[in-house]
């Protein structure tokens, strides 16, 4: 295990924003689906504190990841060994074998509580504790496809009754727990900044570059951010949530209707397809870990990028990448290592290779490869794959157009996803051959939820450490360079929430694609996330 790396963390919320969530204190109830999404974020956002209360019983070996908790153990005790081994062995990680009860929960410490438990009593039991203790109180109801999110805080929200009704004894689905940890560890983070404002006592710097920026701030690249006032504006759940993956309606899919039936079909009856994942990063990783839940399929994971330490706390595969050899290291050869052990019965490839028309050389020098051993992606490779449907993962822009164009010059399904940061959003967008009338790179303006793919610069980090020199700035002072490579200390790029949501909507998406017979035919045009959303998606249909 290596020591998660929050750079990313800090370059957007400072060094103040992280000690707020790594001193944080929170109780997740539950240990079905839900809960094991939640607390895998939970975790690798930086929270140390967690206590982790349910009675299951492993009823078969259950994978968390690659490791096993095995049948008969208790489920809360195999959480907190995990989440110790493969994120953060430091942590104070602590499992309750019992049933919530408001005198187990009287003497537990907590700044938040997360009831995934779609059980009323323990819901009850959970907001009454958060009246006692002040505390924030998330909860979470979901079944196999459909889901509610609700908020109670006495200073923030009130009058709010977050107990859910009509979900106890159903099982929960691995792409709305996804999806419902991504968003409710976001509200989380929220939580916990307004509960700690008065903590963002110093500025963060933050370069500019856009020239007319830097002008309108007296010719200084320079400037500092409150944080705080950040916190101020973030919009915290104003009502209860709800989303329904698998209705056919689009309406019925981000709204609640009276009498509306919900159908639970099943989460992944994909029959047997062949599917290239574009991208190996924090979108890949989430959008593996749900596929490997098909009973079988071929998957085929493309990406020339390896694992560097920064990709810790949103590449789950990548726990422990620093034990693979250098040669070993690729984010696809990881990935496809450990799913091979996840799921035995998925045909799964490993693919090394450059997507675009024609290979850039600045490649073979980033990887130390030599050109036959990286494999060009372009229409003729992808026309004789025979894909049923290609995952846009990449964070780069020109792939990602690239892409696009050459599953429409093979009539390939494709779907795109990206994500950012402040707000925190991830969005997807559909090519369904016959309604697109063009490539997504000349139908779409994707910009708003893709950040530019600009790398920063030794001439940056020079005239930065310039600055520093000269006096005119401390060695204490944070900086975010928005729209730089992952790979950058100066760059928050996108954090796992987004992520992990849009991850979640394209498997939704893909199940229509695969099987329309069992999900139905009616495929999103493009559906967006944003934490700043009352609702917090917004879907758009095909006309």
């Amino acid at each position: 295990m290596q020591t998660l790396n929050h750079s990313r963390h800090e370059a957007l919320w400072g060094s103040q924003g992280q000690d707020i969530i790594r001193n944080s204190s929170v109780l997740v109830v539950g240990s079905d689906n839900l809960a094991v999404e939640v607390l895998k974020s939970i975790t690798t956002l930086g929270v140390e504190n967690i206590s982790i209360v349910s009675n299951e019983r492993v009823k078969k070996d259950f994978f968390f990841l690659d490791k096993i908790i095995p049948k008969g153990k208790s489920k809360v005790s195999g959480l907190e060994s995990c989440l110790k081994e493969c994120f953060n062995s430091m942590a104070n990680i602590k499992s309750y074998n019992s049933l919530a009860s408001n005198s187990l929960l009287t003497s537990l410490d907590y700044d938040l509580i997360i009831d995934t438990t779609n059980n009323l009593t323990s819901q009850n039991i959970s907001y009454n504790m958060a009246k006692v203790k002040n505390a924030g109180l998330l909860t979470i109801a979901a079944g196999l496809n459909h889901r509610e999110i609700d908020f109670y805080n006495q200073e923030l929200r009130p009058n709010a009754n977050p107990v859910i009704k009509g979900y106890d004894g159903l099982n929960q689905g691995i792409i709305i727990s996804n999806l419902f940890a991504g968003m409710a560890v976001e509200e989380a983070r929220k939580f916990l900044f307004k509960r700690n404002i008065d903590k963002f006592t110093e500025p963060i710097t933050r370069y500019i570059e856009r020239p007319e920026e830097v002008e309108q701030n007296n010719n200084s690249p320079f400037k500092e951010i409150e944080y705080k006032n950040i916190v101020k504006t973030d919009l915290i759940l104003k009502k209860r949530i709800f989303h329904d993956l698998s209705a056919k309606p689009f309406l019925n899919r981000v709204r609640k209707i009276e009498d509306y039936k919900i159908e639970e079909t099943p989460v992944l009856y994909l029959d047997n397809p062949k599917i290239l994942i574009a991208g190996a990063g924090s979108l890949g990783n989430f959008a593996g870990i749900m596929l490997s839940n098909m009973s079988k399929g071929e998957l085929h994971f493309v990406d020339f990028d390896s694992f560097e330490t920064s990709n810790n706390v949103r590449q789950y595969l990548a726990y422990d990448s620093d034990k693979y050899s250098i040669d070993k290291r690729f984010k696809t050869h990881i990935i496809v290592d450990k799913l091979s052990k996840i799921n035995p019965n998925l045909r799964l490839q490993s693919i090394v290779g450059y997507v675009g028309s024609e290979l850039n050389e600045s490649i073979l020098k980033k990887t130390g490869l030599n050109k036959s051993e990286i494999t060009l992606i372009n229409s003729d490779w992808i026309a004789k794959q025979n894909y049923d449907a290609i995952l846009g993962c990449f964070d780069r822009r020109s792939a990602r157009f690239d892409l696009s164009d050459f599953a429409y010059e093979t009539n390939t399904p494709y779907i795109d996803a990206g994500s950012g940061a402040e707000p925190t959003n991830g969005a997807i967008k559909t090519f369904i051959p016959g309604k697109n009338k063009h490539t997504l790179s000349k139908d779409f303006n994707f910009s708003g939820f893709i950040p530019d793919p600009k790398k920063v610069n030794q001439e940056l980090i020079d005239h930065i450490n310039t600055q520093r020199s000269a006096g005119r700035l401390t060695n204490g002072q944070e900086f975010y360079v928005p729209g730089q490579g992952c790979g950058s200390e100066y760059n928050p790029g996108s954090l796992s929430m987004g992520n992990q949501v849009a991850a979640s909507l394209m498997i939704s998406e893909l199940r229509r694609i695969i099987n329309p017979n069992i999900y139905g035919d009616k495929i999103v045009k493009s559906v967006k996330y944003s934490s700043d959303l009352s609702k917090r998606l917004e879907v758009m249909a095909w006309a």
